[in-house]
């Protein structure tokens, strides 16, 4: 499995930050901020994710300057709209 745009990947919480979470798979680290986080407002990323929580991530893009990737949470709503449900 690679790390390209579109691509989904099990990864692990390893920081929550006030403006999203830092994830890791397989040594490499993605960022998703607040807004990426779910379909309804989230005030705090703890809502969402805790410390070594294992989540689905959606790879945005890379983030050169970070040595990172940014990415989304992948949520139920997702799944069931790209099944056509």
């Amino acid at each position: 499995m690679t790390f390209d745009p579109g691509n989904v990947v099990n990864a692990r919480v390893s920081r929550v930050e006030d403006y999203g979470v830092w994830l890791e798979s397989r040594g490499i680290r993605i960022l998703v901020l607040i807004h990426e986080m779910g379909l309804e407002f989230v005030s705090h990323p703890e809502e969402y994710a805790k410390i070594g929580d294992l989540l689905e991530v959606e790879i945005l893009r890379e983030n050169a300057e970070e040595n990172a990737y940014s990415g989304r949470l992948k949520k139920e709503d997702d799944r069931e709209v790209a099944e056509g449900g």
